[in-house]
């Protein structure tokens, strides 16, 4: 795939799904079928609907079916994998914003869910868990629950580790990684290579400079970046391998068989500092750990999903929220070759789905969600239609 044949592709409407659009949902490529189930509603009124309904789509014929009932609650922002021949599916938000500590794996050969052993996280399913990740590592999954110590719940001061192997009774627990002295994690991003598991800690803390004479902080000073680990996938050791300069968040980094893919990443709406633009991502040589700024991307400042293909990085179904109320939906999409280091233009998609599944297929990318007209703004009714395709032009 090159970025000329998406830069000339054209974007096709997909066929009505059976199951409503929505956002926030577990979305996976089995190699022949996109999987997607749970979310969240955000047309209901009030509080958002969970969900937790399913369905498959085939590319080959353009055909829905609905997945058979979960053993699940519905529920939000779940992780998954995909094993090769299971979707693992783990934890999510409930209804109270409490964090599910189950899960359960969907096999598409057979149609059928099978239930995960349960894994209470390290502060309880109410306690302040400050973020996950789950990766695969081609024979397991490794489970990392960045924890706060109560009762300072505000950031993580360790991150626990365990691992799974599918068809197992249990989890297995790995050593926890504790975190350096005033780097408290408020986010975890994590991808497995061919030997380790690497781990991004996203960190801020604040010092009281000065006080009002009734105690009130007057000034205070805020420093934040990014810590970097691996952990031995053979020995279960974790080592430090670097950072990441501060000011700039961090997406879900994506193994190239040879580089890690770091895309760029808005830095958390609680920063106090100005909302940072011109972002760029890094690429990550893991024999010894050094980092190569990528250029800045036509769409890196718009919130993008990012997806590897196999040669590029695709960045799709943007929104913008640098200047505030009302947030444009923007659908603009590019494309990075990591050969000729450099960012193609693709044409906008005709909806942006905020919160949604993008994958690439193989062939295509498939977006799907809970879609609004791109002239339209974040308060608009979604459109009847849930999702589109990027069909590559003929090479």
């Amino acid at each position: 795939m090159t970025t000329a044949a998406l830069a000339h592709g054209t974007w096709q409407e997909l066929p009505a799904a059976p199951i409503s659009g929505r956002s926030d949902a577990v979305g996976a490529w089995t190699g022949s079928l996109v999987l997607i189930w749970g979310g969240r509603d955000a047309t209901s009124r009030g509080r958002p609907l969970l969900l937790g309904d399913g369905a498959s789509y085939d590319p080959a014929t353009r055909r829905w079916n609905q997945l058979p009932p979960s053993p699940l609650p519905p529920r939000a922002s779940a992780l998954s994998v995909w094993t090769g021949r299971q979707l693992l599916i783990w934890g999510g938000q409930g209804p109270t914003g409490n964090n599910y500590t189950d899960g359960a794996a969907f096999t598409p050969a057979t149609r059928t869910w099978t239930a995960l052993p349960s894994l209470p996280d390290p502060t309880g399913p109410t306690g302040p868990v400050r973020d996950r990740a789950l990766v695969w590592t081609g024979t397991a999954a490794v489970l990392f629950t960045a924890g706060a110590e109560a009762p300072a719940a505000t950031a993580a001061s360790s991150v626990a580790a365990h691992r799974f192997v599918p068809g197992a009774s249990s989890w297995t627990e790995l050593p926890s990684l504790h975190l350096s002295a005033g780097h408290p994690a408020q986010r975890i991003a994590a991808v497995a290579t061919d030997r380790q598991v690497w781990l991004w800690a996203q960190w801020s803390s604040s010092k009281v400079l000065e006080r009002h004479e009734q105690g009130q902080p007057t000034s205070t000073a805020t420093r934040d970046g990014t810590d970097v680990f691996t952990l031995d996938a053979t020995t279960f050791r974790w080592r430090t391998s670097g950072t990441v300069p501060g000011g700039q968040g961090i997406s879900p980094p994506w193994w190239t068989g040879t580089h890690i893919l770091l895309p760029a990443g808005v830095y958390p709406r609680t920063y106090p500092g100005p909302r940072q633009t011109d972002l760029h991502g890094l690429t990550v040589d893991p024999t010894d750990g050094t980092s190569t700024a990528m250029p800045h991307g036509p769409v890196d400042d718009l919130r993008p999903t990012y997806v590897w293909t196999g040669q590029l990085l695709v960045a799709a179904n943007s929104s913008d929220d640098r200047g505030g109320p009302p947030q444009t939906l923007t659908g603009h999409a590019a494309a990075w070759d990591p050969v000729t280091r450099i960012w193609t233009a693709l044409h906008p998609a005709p909806a942006s789905a905020p919160g949604g599944v993008v994958l690439w297929t193989g062939r295509q990318l498939f977006v799907w969600g809970q879609t609004s007209n791109t002239q339209l703004t974040t308060g608009s009714n979604p459109t009847a239609t849930s999702g589109f395709v990027l069909q590559p032009a003929a090479q």
